[in-house]
């Protein structure tokens, strides 16, 4: 079955099997950046979805942060399971544009991220967040949220209309 590779396949397999043979796709893609001038960013970006994703369950600090730049879907959806995933992690991966919705049900359902005011804003303010789970979360923002919501001409529309009811609602 592996006889008639492309060079790209056989180029792939040979990478896999050589992080498995020493030890980890994390600690290989850790050992290669002992090359003189190569970053981690620009390793992640020669590694392909699997590789990424099999990294962002051992990811440090900086390896998250890393990983949270290169913006492969599936290995942030996967970051978000990492226990080293910090809040600063996850506001991050909010005020990416990129970020998938799965991504963004994910943080809303876990309730550690949401208690955070900071983190419930990121939510509402991005373009792919559900407008209904938006919602739910907008009444427990403040004020000075509110309003700079409702002044957000790129934020939707209901948005925008849900945080000037709240604000009218409130001063009274």
């Amino acid at each position: 079955m592996f006889l008639d590779l492309s060079d790209e396949h056989r180029r792939y397999l040979e990478r896999l099997v050589s992080g498995i043979q020493d030890g980890s796709v994390a600690e290989t893609i850790r050992r290669s950046l002992e090359r003189p001038g190569t970053t981690l960013v620009q390793e992640l970006r020669k590694r392909p979805t699997d590789q990424k994703v099999i990294f962002a369950v051992a990811a440090r600090s900086t390896e998250i942060d890393a990983l949270i730049q290169d913006g492969t879907p599936a290995a942030i959806l996967r970051l978000l399971h990492n226990p080293r995933l910090g809040m600063q992690h996850v506001q991050k991966i909010l005020r990416d544009p990129r970020t998938q919705i799965n991504a963004l049900l994910e943080i809303y359902k876990e309730q550690k991220w949401i208690r955070d005011g900071r983190t419930r804003m990121l939510f509402c303010q991005h373009p792919l967040a559900p407008v209904d789970k938006a919602r739910d979360l907008m009444p427990l923002l403040p004020v000075p949220a509110l309003k700079q919501m409702a002044a957000n001409r790129n934020l939707r529309k209901p948005l925008q209309d849900q945080a000037d009811r709240l604000l009218k609602s409130r001063r009274s």
